[in-house]
């Protein structure tokens, strides 16, 4: 089981998906409220040192997919660029981890480029393997 503890300042769960400002009084309650959201991850809060503690606990058999398996699975259907890639995983930007996602399947040859020998052409797109054999 995973658990990780965060201060009662700001509270994000494990995925950054909620982020809770408790400067008013009232951010328990409303953390309460959006953990409804994910089943999968137990909360809750804990007096301890001196202060009170948020715990984020995610479930055995809640792991989410990692990043490596969502861009396998968009790429099965279409032929997209990290751009699109990064919108479609709701990332605002290319993140670091994307990109080392990707030269890691390249390197597996689990995916290719559309443009093998330009890798850094701004019309770069990615396919799955198998989808072109």
């Amino acid at each position: 089981m995973t658990t990780q503890t965060l201060t009662c300042f700001k509270a994000c769960d494990i995925r950054g998906k909620l982020s809770v400002e408790l400067n008013d009084g009232s951010g328990f309650v409303r953390i309460r409220r959006a953990m409804a959201d994910y089943p999968e991850v137990r909360f809750s809060i804990e007096e301890a040192q001196g202060g009170v503690w948020t715990v984020f606990e995610q479930l055995e058999g809640s792991q989410p997919e990692s990043i490596a398996e969502q861009v396998l699975a968009l790429l099965k259907s279409e032929v997209l660029a990290k751009q699109e890639i990064s919108q479609r995983l709701g990332q605002k930007n290319i993140s670091g981890t994307l990109n080392k996602v990707i030269r890691e399947l390249l390197a597996q040859g689990l995916i290719e480029m559309t443009h093998p020998e330009k890798p850094n052409s701004r019309l770069q797109k990615y396919r799955h393997r198998r989808a072109t054999q």
